[in-house]
């Protein structure tokens, strides 16, 4: 691929690509193998949603970063599954983001077909009782840290937007308190409904005249074409000292894997606070979780912004040391003693 400015069109916008910063051929190379294990339907999927894109059935649309840059510099053409989706890093202010992406009605047709759960989470549109609880004992961590930052004593009525089957709702709902959802998943709602939770096939757009003391929006930000502006729409339902817990993958454990075709935007801790502060929104507190960011967040008339001067350098060296691993895991593997060196690290990491 040529280290030259791709220029697209976008509305009254030109978008320009101005290079790249990855040079490893698992970011640009189609024949690189998913790094994920794929079963028969699903490699038939990504062939299926890679036709679409390249016949445009699938709109793409490029449109400047939420900074107002229009120039990029490309780190990758494929997602973790081999999805053709370009990844991008605003050469502004270092967010990283998918460019082009996809529309408005084509991300809303991607939801309701439930295409994205069979390509990412296959299993979960079968739910079943004791998978619903596998899943609400892996999100725990998120309940507690809503009691412990906020106690629930105050907290009356819930809405969590992207909620699936409702699996982050449901401690809520045994503690009493009135819970309401939204997902694009029809199957994911109706199994939510069927415990008695009150789940709604939809979006936040879909509300009207309600108030909540909490709003959940956990691995849903990124997904937002706007997320600036639909935070903005969905605090308007907060009630008066009501809050958000927003969580979102960490830009900060930057790799491949964390790659994918329906996430439009990739936070670091700064660059969410930064733009959740253009949303009206101050974090009481922020907490990473594994390869996530959470935090807890208040509307605030006078939300600071963060100086992101030098973001874009440090994502840069994030996501350069990523490649410089996975380099080197290569040229062990070529060696044929990738093993050897993986259990010699493990076993050093026990001895520490």
């Amino acid at each position: 691929m040529p280290n030259c400015p791709i220029n697209s069109p976008g509305g009254d916008h030109t978008i320009q690509t101005t290079g790249r910063i990855t040079s490893n051929r698992q970011f640009y190379d189609a024949g690189f193998p998913s790094i994920e294990p794929l079963d028969a339907r699903q490699t038939a999927l990504v062939r299926e949603f890679n036709a679409k894109i390249e016949s445009g059935d699938i709109p793409l649309e490029h449109v400047p970063c939420l900074c107002g840059a229009e120039e990029f510099s490309r780190i990758a053409d494929f997602d973790r599954y081999r999805i053709k989706q370009t990844t991008v890093i605003c050469n502004a202010c270092g967010l990283i983001q998918s460019m082009p992406r996809m529309t408005a009605e084509a991300t809303r047709w991607f939801y309701g077909s439930d295409y994205y759960r069979l390509l990412y989470d296959p299993e979960i549109l079968h739910l079943d009782r004791d998978t619903f609880d596998g899943v609400i004992a892996r999100s725990a961590y998120r309940y507690e840290h809503i009691k412990e930052q906020v106690g629930t004593a105050s907290i009356d009525k819930v809405l969590e937007v992207g909620c699936g089957g409702g699996w982050h709702l449901y401690p809520f709902f045994e503690a009493g308190k009135t819970v309401v959802g939204y997902d694009f998943s029809p199957a994911l709602v109706r199994f939510g409904r069927s415990l008695g939770l009150d789940l709604r096939v939809g979006s936040a757009a879909e509300i009207e005249g309600e108030e909540f003391d909490l709003i959940i929006l956990s691995h849903i930000v990124e997904h937002f074409l706007d997320p600036v502006g639909e935070v903005r729409k969905i605090t308007d339902h907060l009630s008066a000292s009501g809050v958000l817990y927003i969580e979102v993958p960490n830009a900060d454990q930057f790799c491949l894997g964390g790659l994918q075709n329906a996430h439009t935007y990739f936070f670091s801790p700064r660059t969410l606070a930064h733009y959740m502060g253009r949303a009206g929104l101050a974090p009481r507190m922020m907490a990473r979780f594994g390869p996530h960011i959470g935090g807890i967040f208040e509307r605030s008339e006078a939300a600071a912004s963060h100086d992101l001067g030098s973001e874009f350098a440090a994502m840069r060296d994030i996501v350069r040391a990523h490649e410089r691993r996975e380099a080197a895991k290569d040229l062990l593997k070529s060696l044929g003693v990738f093993s050897l060196a993986k259990s010699a690290v493990s076993l050093i990491r026990r001895v520490r």
